[in-house]
């Protein structure tokens, strides 16, 4: 992995640890998904949408799922 990919990764899933800490025994909502798909909560979607926005600005290129 580039040196580069790596300090943004590593500085993404920090600022992702920060964002759930917010959530932790807080009792976030959350609901099944459907499908068998599991559970969600809003800090999952909290957490997806930071690390979609910062993630993909920083590399366009790289897509999403």
């Amino acid at each position: 992995m580039p040196e580069n990919d790596l300090k943004l990764l590593t500085g993404a899933a920090e600022a992702a640890g920060k964002i759930a800490l917010r959530y932790w025994k807080n009792a976030p909502d959350a609901w099944d998904k459907g499908g068998g798909a599991g559970p969600v909560s809003e800090a999952d979607l909290a957490v997806n949408a930071m690390l979609q926005h910062d993630l993909c600005a920083a590399r366009p290129g790289y897509g999403w799922l």
